[in-house]
């Protein structure tokens, strides 16, 4: 991708990095994506949210729409490059610059990045058309796709078992459609058919994209992925947002920044709001960025923001490969109705992370007297 730089798409990602974003973590009786689920898909979608994939919490059986599959897509791609999905649409957007506009009528910032990465594509009225359908041969094409965006060679005609239908698959489509075959991300319907123009529900874009980080030769699970964005170009973007967010009336601004042998860590703070607003980020050595924020505590019941919360001690161990920091609460969390217990407890939060995988654990100790 070429930098090129404009003051508009600095303002316009300007507003997107001032939004507050909530937390992905759950609470006691919240609904998660495999509760939806049909019994045969429940295991991998469960094992699509352990891997730290958005649960996306609706009718995980109904057919995917455009924006909803570049989301979940992104979400592929950015842990193929040691992100998480935000920090890497900001990224792409940020890198593009003036080419950092979204080129459809209708784009969002998920949408404009997955165009830029290479992912998705427009429809021939200068629209993305986010609430459309994906039909079975669109989402083979945007697979084999997000493949490619990682590094990925896709397997070569004839490497795949025909289908009955093959003469009714796009010729736009054919040879995605024999790739993701061949490499067992999808499979045709029980009558040896494709079924090009059939539907894609929620559930089968979770499945085929788990299956393409587990199963495809390129993948961070093989340890063969080049990052997209380096270690420098992470610091880079960082100060580039503290300085559009004090241009911005007193946006993010760093509060600590502790190296390590494996990555360095950030917080960083939203002025201006009356809660506050924490965001914590790994910029790693081997390239990549990701916003740690989710850390199985929040101070607000209704965004699950981390806001205001003291942070101390922060320190990586002696090989780098984990991170400690203590969170202190010095209130109960409420949970949305009073018959209901704390969501957390007042107290003093010991909190590890793993570097690679940004997973955490929590040792509670109550407030000093």
């Amino acid at each position: 991708m070429k930098k090129r730089w404009s003051r508009c798409a600095a303002a316009l990602l300007a507003l997107v990095l001032l939004t507050p974003a909530a937390l992905a973590h759950s609470h006691p009786g919240d609904e998660t994506s495999a509760d939806s689920a049909s019994p045969w898909a429940k295991e991998e979608v469960m094992r699509w949210e352990k891997l730290g994939f958005d649960g996306y919490i609706q009718d995980q059986q109904s057919p995917i729409t455009r924006e909803a599959f570049a989301v979940l897509t992104l979400q592929y791609v950015a842990l193929q490059f040691h992100c998480d999905d935000r920090s890497l649409t900001e990224l792409v957007n940020w890198s593009m610059g003036d080419g950092g506009e979204s080129p459809f009528a209708d784009g969002t910032d998920t949408s404009t990045a997955a165009y830029y990465l290479g992912v998705v594509e427009g429809r021939g009225d200068g629209t993305f058309d986010r609430m459309g359908q994906i039909t079975r041969q669109e989402a083979a094409v945007m697979l084999a796709r997000a493949y490619q965006v990682c590094g990925g060679v896709l397997p070569g005609e004839g490497t795949a078992p025909g289908f009955a239908d093959g003469d009714s698959i796009a010729d736009w489509a054919k040879a995605s459609v024999e790739a993701v075959a061949a490499l067992g991300v999808m499979q045709g319907r029980e009558d040896g058919t494709f079924d090009p123009e059939g539907a894609y529900s929620v559930e089968q874009c979770k499945l085929t994209l788990l299956r393409l980080y587990e199963k495809a030769p390129v993948s961070r699970k093989n340890g063969n992925v080049t990052p997209l964005f380096s270690y420098e170009q992470c610091r880079e973007y960082m100060e580039w947002v503290f300085a559009e967010s004090e241009a911005n009336h007193g946006g993010y601004y760093e509060v600590a920044r502790v190296e390590g042998p494996e990555a360095t860590f950030l917080q960083t703070e939203l002025g201006g709001w009356p809660t506050g607003h924490t965001r914590l980020y790994l910029l790693y050595r081997d390239g990549g960025l990701r916003e740690i924020l989710d850390i199985g505590l929040c101070t607000m019941y209704a965004g699950k923001y981390l806001s205001g919360a003291k942070l101390s001690d922060r320190r990586f161990s002696e090989d780098g490969n984990t991170c400690f920091f203590t969170v202190t609460l010095d209130e109960n969390v409420p949970p949305y109705s009073s018959d209901e217990e704390a969501w957390h407890k007042n107290g003093v939060y010991h909190v590890t992370v793993d570097v690679d995988t940004c997973a955490y654990t929590l040792e509670r100790e109550d407030l000093p007297q």
